[in-house]
């Protein structure tokens, strides 16, 4: 879908590109790399204004939309313990420090380097106020574990590299293993919360794509009046009946001769004309 090209064998999502396609497979599997450019071609639909045929696929495939995308929670691939990390809950949207990225580290050891200068006690499932946003941890987290909460568009944003990522996890063996059940629901719940900021940010896309259809549609309306009314005036100007309109400009021609003769006349009698007579 990402490559698709048009009737003209023109890839869509490729800018101005449009004879490269626009994605391809990176070599590691993970995700893709964006071959197109950053441009779209426009249309211009009157004399002043011009609109967007289409979107380049890295803003519709490897963006997000800041105004309706989540905080992505995660957890490090290096954690040992069996702690999982929730989705991130928004509790005050006006808060400026939504946009931070936090970091939750976990020491056993009192001597850790990783504790802060005042270490807060661990309780599961309890809530962790991060501004105007929380989340909960369960179970029980190792030494030197670390979960992280960062906003949507500071991370890797490529829809292909979050279903890669999620298929590879989802093929890790788990058996037994409460730590690779935890590694399993952390990946989930990551991939969960991208997946549902890429596909918010989809409809947008869309949205915007109606926005310019409805514009496109209303200079039509404009285009088909302003062209009927010209229809109009030229037929007017050149649908003459020669001899019907010779007619006419004869018949009132001589309906005002009459009169202004007749002005005349008059114009010629003095009292002293009368007299005479």
């Amino acid at each position: 879908m990402a490559n698709t090209t048009d009737s003209n064998g023109n890839y869509i999502f490729s800018g101005l590109k449009d004879g490269t396609a626009p994605f391809s497979n990176n070599s590691s599997g993970v995700g893709v790399s964006y071959n197109g450019d950053l441009d779209s071609r426009t249309m211009q639909i009157s004399s002043n204004r011009s609109v967007a045929v289409g979107d380049t696929g890295a803003s519709i495939f490897m963006s997000v939309s800041p105004s309706e995308s989540d905080a992505v929670p995660s957890a490090s691939s290096s954690n040992t313990g069996t702690g999982t990390i929730s989705a991130v809950s928004m509790n005050d949207t006006s808060n400026p420090n939504n946009g931070s990225t936090y970091t939750i580290n976990f020491a056993v050891s009192p001597t850790n380097s990783l504790l802060p200068t005042t270490p807060q006690p661990y309780t599961a499932d309890l809530k962790i106020a991060l501004s105007g946003q929380s989340v909960q941890i369960s179970g029980a987290p190792g030494n030197g574990d670390k979960f992280t909460v960062a906003p949507a568009s500071s991370g890797n944003n490529d829809i292909f590299a979050t279903l890669d990522n999620l298929v590879a996890a989802l093929k890790q063996p788990i058996g037994k293993s409460s730590s690779a059940q935890a590694t399993l629901t952390n990946a989930l719940s990551t991939a969960s919360t991208k997946i549902s900021n890429s596909y918010n940010n989809l409809l947008a896309a869309q949205t915007t794509v109606g926005g310019r259809s409805q514009e496109i549609q209303s200079q039509q309306s404009i285009l088909s009046t302003s062209k009927t009314q010209n229809a109009s005036d030229l037929a007017n100007l050149t649908s003459i009946d020669l001899v019907s309109s010779t007619s006419s400009y004869e018949l009132t021609q001589n309906s005002l001769q009459a009169p202004q003769m007749a002005f005349s006349q008059i114009q010629k009698i003095s009292l002293f004309s009368y007299l005479d007579s």
